[in-house]
């Protein structure tokens, strides 16, 4: 019988990586003798910047779709039959009737179970309990926005899993792309979306609820840790890297330019491991470098084309100019050793069309502002802040700074090393 999932009974913890997890206080069986005791987690909402479907950072989990796995710790694979819950989804609308109370920060499902009365089959919608002989479970949780292609998606409009096993991993998938075992979820995205992971930590989630340490991380997780205030706390990292930009005049002219266009060229098309002991991106075989464009929040709350952003205005060489943010943010495959940065100007009664700009942006030009050593790729999960220094059609200076994700570093690229001067420009502020 095919399996229905819905939102009522299953809570799971729900965290940011590099945001301070919220305080919830988690109530579980204080009867030993209960052996029906749910798998509980406490949803905390992150205190930084979600991007979804396109429209932009939201500083709470609201309307989110998440999924969720588990399986018992001695699964001999991931296939579906072994797993105790299966690609569950969870929304965090603020509504008691979708199983999201924002009050108590739980996120809360049910499965349909069948049984027998005496009278024939009948169904039920009931919590996922954890097993009564103590079954130690492992869970895993993930977010792909709206990356998924319809390909991809089931009847329901869920993700359709990619199971890879010990004697399927050599094994190339249809596009070519060789998976080692874990699960995995296709997508292709356009650098809107984000991209995350999670894995429960048993070592962590023991010390911060049971400090007495009656439960070893050998029981964890499972109805016995459950009585015990030991929960499942999934911890969501990001596994895409972020550039946002802004824009400031660095000169007169400046003032009357305006940017059109930001894109950054990266892989598109590849596999999230949700499930195992690698999680993160494999770039699919077939994968073709597309260029992701910065897009912009509408007033009614979509996704729309960047409209021409014009630079916060230079006055003189004395008084400094703040950067103006532009457009949301662009979200790219990491660990890539260079990705092209492409700026499209026009000037305000020039029509003839202007070259486009393009820049190398490599790990070597980042400066780290000594918050770390210099990385030879660009890394999943931290953000790079690029500002736009306009001096003119053919003269912007990017420099990229520290942003709320990890940290990555700041670069500086003179658009004279590559394009030659058509005016002298005047010196920047603070020159």
């Amino acid at each position: 019988m095919k399996k229905i999932y819905t939102l009522l009974a299953f809570a799971a913890i729900l965290s940011v990586a590099g945001c301070k997890k919220a305080d919830v206080s988690v109530q579980t069986p204080d009867d030993e003798t209960d052996d029906r005791v749910p798998v509980l987690f406490s949803l905390g909402q992150p205190s930084y910047d979600v991007s979804v479907k396109s429209v932009g950072g939201v500083d709470a989990w609201d309307g989110h779709e998440l999924y969720i796995f588990g399986y018992p710790t001695d699964a001999a694979d991931y296939s579906e039959n072994n797993a105790f819950i299966y690609n569950v989804k969870g929304t965090t609308l603020g509504t008691e009737e979708v199983g999201y109370n924002a009050t108590t920060q739980t996120l809360e499902v049910t499965h349909e179970v069948t049984y027998d009365d005496g009278q024939g089959p009948q169904t039920a919608e009931e919590p996922f309990f954890y097993n009564a002989d103590n079954t130690t479970y492992d869970f895993y949780g993930y977010y792909v926005d709206d990356a998924v292609i319809s390909d991809n998606l089931d009847e329901e409009g869920n993700p359709i899993p990619v199971i890879v096993t010990e004697a399927t991993a050599d094994t190339p998938q249809g596009d070519g792309t060789t998976l080692g075992e874990g699960v995995y979820i296709p997508f292709t995205i356009d650098g809107s979306q984000d991209l995350m992971t999670a894995l429960a930590d048993k070592t962590s989630d023991i010390l911060n609820a049971n400090p007495s340490g009656s439960v070893k991380e050998s029981q964890a997780y499972s109805a016995y840790a459950a009585r015990r205030s030991v929960q499942p706390n999934l911890m969501f990292q990001h596994q895409l890297t972020r550039f946002k930009f802004e824009i400031k005049s660095g000169s007169l002219s400046g003032n009357s330019v305006k940017v059109n266009s930001i894109s950054l060229k990266s892989p598109a098309k590849g596999y999230l491991c949700v499930v195992g002991e690698n999680q993160g991106i494999t770039i699919a075989a077939d994968d073709t470098p597309d260029q992701m464009t910065l897009m912009q929040k509408n007033a009614d709350g979509t996704c729309g084309t960047l409209q021409p952003a014009t630079p916060a205005t230079y006055t003189d060489a004395s008084t400094s100019v703040t950067a103006t943010p532009v457009g949301e943010s662009i979200m790219v495959i990491p660990e890539q050793e260079s990705y092209e940065l492409t700026i499209q100007t026009s000037m305000d009664g020039i029509h003839t069309p202007i070259n486009p700009q393009t820049y190398t942006l490599t790990p070597a030009m980042v400066d780290t502002d000594g918050q770390g050593t210099q990385a030879s790729a660009f890394e999943a999960g931290k953000e790079y802040i690029i500002t736009l220094t306009v001096y003119g059609l053919e003269q912007v200076i990017p420099t990229v700074t520290l942003g709320e994700w990890t940290p990555g570093g700041s670069v500086d690229i003179d658009p004279d090393d590559q394009f030659g001067q058509t005016e002298t420009p005047e010196p920047e502020p603070g020159a």
